[in-house]
Order: structure tokens, then sequence, then C-alpha cells
């Protein structure tokens, strides 16, 4: 429950931050009719900034909302809890950068020196132009089930389910152990089986090394029965956690 009041505290706070920045917004554009009373593209420069807070606020809002509908899936804490910081910071850094916008213009107008850009420079990037906090909130509410979905059109998964060890990533650090792995006949060097290790799905993290070594096990399971060739499986294996992300939030975007 504490964690339910922090989120929806979290929505309430944003709220805040738009009407706020909305009014000083408002009144250096008032300002600037005065102060700048040609500066007409200053003003157009003024609106579009402020559209694209008022975008950079929605969607952590829509984050954190996911997150409130979402929670009874929600299995990492620590992920969660860094996730939230993350996007703290972010928030923190987005506003400034935001306000400080108005502060260049101000500071133009009072000095009369309305030639110069009133944009700062911008040393990161917003919750719009990195899909990172996205795809991690996403990520907290991944299971199985998902990992199932994403392959459901693949014929070798449903034997690959009965070759999988799962290892508790929460608990053990089995990173050294995670892999798929071809079983080869020692003499006639023909792929005999194969065997999966991943961790349970907690996060993006352990679902993206679920689906790498899933891929590998799809890409060589054609190959029980003969020869193993030499082919580049694990930038396969990379694309399709590229891949997945795609999917991921086209789930919740579309």
């Amino acid at each position: 429950m504490e964690l339910v009041d922090e989120l929806k505290h979290i929505i309430f706070l944003n709220k805040l931050e738009i009407i706020s920045m909305t009014k000083e917004y408002f009144l250096v554009y008032l300002i600037s009719l005065i102060k700048d009373f040609n500066g007409r593209n200053n003003r157009i420069v003024l609106i579009e900034k402020l559209k694209e807070f008022y975008s950079c606020v929605k969607l952590e809002n829509k984050c954190i909302k996911y997150l409130l509908k979402n929670l009874d899936k929600v299995t990492n804490e620590k992920v969660l809890n860094e996730v939230l910081d993350d996007l703290d910071l972010l928030n923190e850094k987005t506003y400034l950068y935001f306000n400080t916008i108005l502060s260049e213009y101000e500071n133009n107008m009072y000095c009369k020196d309305l030639s110069r850009s009133i944009i700062p420079f911008k040393y990161f990037k917003t919750i719009n132009e990195n899909n990172k906090y996205l795809e991690e909130i996403l990520g907290l509410t991944l299971n199985y089930g998902d990992l199932e979905e994403f392959y459901k059109d693949e014929k070798a998964f449903k034997f690959l389910k009965s070759k999988v060890k799962i290892i508790d990533s929460q608990s053990f650090d089995g990173m050294p152990f995670y892999g798929c792995y071809p079983q080869i006949d020692d003499k006639t060097k023909i792929v005999t089986d194969i065997k999966i290790c991943v961790p349970k799905i907690t996060d993006l993290k352990s679902m993206l090394i679920n689906i790498h070594e899933f891929k590998h096990g799809i890409d060589i399971y054609p190959y029980i029965g003969s020869y193993l060739p030499n082919l580049n499986y694990e930038c396969v294996a990379r694309n399709y956690e590229e891949k997945f992300k795609t999917y991921l939030i086209s789930k919740v975007t579309k």
C-alpha cells in the first residue's frame, strides 16, 4: 500500500509541475510582448518547448499508471526502486532544462541581446528521446508467459521448454551458467540434444537473456541429428533482443 501511495504521489507532483511550468512560460510570454515585441520566433519556440515538456510529463505519468495497474506482476523490488530513482533524477533534469529556457530568454531580453538562442545545450535525453525508461518499467511486469507469447510461432519452442533449467537470479548469480548448450556426440560430431540455462524472468535484463538463449536453441533445433554449421548465431540472438524491445513497447503504445 505504501508503494501505491508513492506512485500516486508522483503523478500528483507531476501535475503540479505542469501547472507551475505553464504559469512561468505564460508570464515570460507576456513579458516578451513588451521586451521583445518583434520576437515572434522566440515565442513560437516557447510554445513548442512547453508542449515538449507536457509530452515528457505525460509519458512519465503513463509509465507510473502502467506500474500501478500491473503492480501485482512486479516481483523484483530492487530493480523497481532503481527504476523509480532513475525516473526521479530524469524528471529533475527535465524540469531544470525547460525552466532554463525561460531564464535564457529573460536574460536575453533584459540584456537586450535578442539575437542569441534561448535554447541551452541539453546533455541528456528526455524520456521521450530514450526508450530505456519505458522498456525497464514494462520489463518489471514480464513473466514466462510473455516469452511464450513472443515465440509462439516457433515450433522449436515447445521442445525447448522441456530442456530448460531456470535459476532464480535474485538469490543467486547465475550469469556464468546462462547459455544454450548443444549436446554434440564426441565421435560423430552430430547434435543429439539441446540444454538451456536461463534466469527467472523478473525484469527486462532477465527477459533479454531468455530471449537470447532461446533464440540460440531455436536456431540449433533444426540441426538435431546432423552437423551444426558454423553460423553467426550470436549476432542473430542479439538482434532478437532488439526486436523484443520494439515488440514490447508496441504492445503499450499501439
